[in-house]
């Protein structure tokens, strides 16, 4: 059943969420990730709320690496 979903830009920003609830922080976000970063080449870039703490584990448990920070946005990039 879907429970979310994932994107890539044209600019190759990956988008992820998970729309039911119960079913956040499981890893899901985290499995999404690392599938879509396995179907397109490096450079990748997420951009996250800074608030969002779950978001911006499940980029770093896949790789990504904080680049910059501003106006409540942090912004990610995977090599």
């Amino acid at each position: 059943r879907r429970v979310g979903s994932v994107y890539i830009d044209e600019q190759k920003h990956i988008g992820v969420y998970i729309g039911e609830t119960s079913l956040q922080e499981r890893g899901i976000g985290s499995q999404a990730i690392e599938w879509i970063t396995n179907q397109f080449d490096n450079p990748l870039w997420a951009e996250i709320k800074s608030e969002n703490k779950a978001s911006k584990k499940a980029f770093k448990k896949c790789g990504f690496k904080q680049v910059a920070e501003q106006n409540g946005w942090t912004k990610y990039k995977l090599e």
